[in-house]
């Protein structure tokens, strides 16, 4: 929920939580019509978009 986000981000920032595994994916902006059809149809767990 929501009250657990800032735990979270400081347990990722203090390398306690690695979240790497879950990027499947890294795209550029321009992109974003592909990061979105690409998690709609579940081949991708998280796209992050680069700006």
């Amino acid at each position: 929920s929501r009250q657990h986000i800032p735990k979270l981000v400081a347990d990722y920032m203090a390398e306690k939580l690695n979240l790497d595994p879950l990027i499947t994916h890294t795209l550029n902006l321009d992109k974003i019509n592909e990061a979105v059809e690409l998690m709609k149809t579940g081949k991708c767990i998280r796209c992050i978009l680069l700006l």
